[in-house]
């Protein structure tokens, strides 16, 4: 049997992947990290509950704020 050179590398190349195994936490350099897929896909449907929850305060705080100023407004007409 008779081993080239391509064949030695070759085995380090192997030996190298099985020693040193990739790090799934390691950021690149764009910011992502390998194991933050998942992370991201849950973190984006919590904030769109998030974001929901946020609209209907919203919403919730623009009727409360047109009742005041209405009341406000009924309340001055009623005294002039």
């Amino acid at each position: 049997m008779v081993f080239k050179k391509i064949d030695v590398i070759f085995f380090i190349y192997l030996y190298q992947k099985y020693k040193y195994p990739v790090d799934k936490t390691r950021v690149n350099e764009f910011g992502q990290g390998g194991e933050e897929e998942d992370e991201v896909t849950k973190t984006k449907s919590s904030q769109s509950s998030t974001t929901e929850e946020l609209n209907k305060e919203i919403q919730n705080e623009t009727k409360e704020s047109r009742e005041i100023e209405e009341n406000e407004e009924n309340e001055s007409k009623k005294t002039k």
